[in-house]
């Protein structure tokens, strides 16, 4: 379910660029927690930018 859940939104995003993922599963053992599974799901992206906002971007 989750999976969907990020694909859904990678699919609504023009044209991002995908950078880097990371996925990370512990149990917590912080004081009060229930020691439930955690997930989490990191992504590094770049917007769609213009050429002119790119590094290097040279007028001809």
């Amino acid at each position: 379910m989750i999976e969907e859940q990020i694909n859904a939104w990678l699919a609504s995003q023009t044209s991002v660029s995908i950078i880097k993922t990371e996925t990370a599963i512990s149990a917590s053992a912080g004081t009060g927690d229930t020691g439930a599974p955690w997930l989490v799901v990191t992504i590094w992206y770049e917007p769609p930018a213009s050429d002119r906002e790119r590094p290097g971007f040279r007028v001809g």
